[in-house]
């Protein structure tokens, strides 16, 4: 019983599962502007997060800063609020911008 505490402990330390909704679709992180997200997630659990949720368009874009991953996930449907995601990081956080449909 105590391993399980230790456990849920642990994967409660990590706030990918203290998720917000965010033009109708739940975003792994926490609110720090409208549409701007900040989580202490790396970028693949993130991603993975989303695939898990049913984004599954993923194109990694390359940047030029030491560090630095930047990665944009597309929406196949057209009937979304939102168009695209762009995921980055840098060496504490992974911030998350939900870029809303025109």
């Amino acid at each position: 019983m105590r391993f399980y505490l230790i456990i849920l402990i642990f994967l409660l330390s990590f706030n990918i599962f203290s998720a917000e909704k965010e033009l109708g679709i739940q975003v792994p992180g926490v609110r720090i502007e409208d549409n701007h997200f900040k989580s202490t997630a790396s970028i693949q659990q993130v991603i993975k997060f989303f695939r898990k949720h049913g984004v599954s368009k993923v194109t990694k874009t390359g940047f030029d800063a030491p560090h630095v991953k930047v990665v944009n996930l597309k929406s196949k449907n057209i009937k979304t609020k939102w168009e695209s995601i762009n995921i980055y990081n840098d060496s504490r956080y992974t911030y998350i911008y939900v870029i809303p449909r025109k």
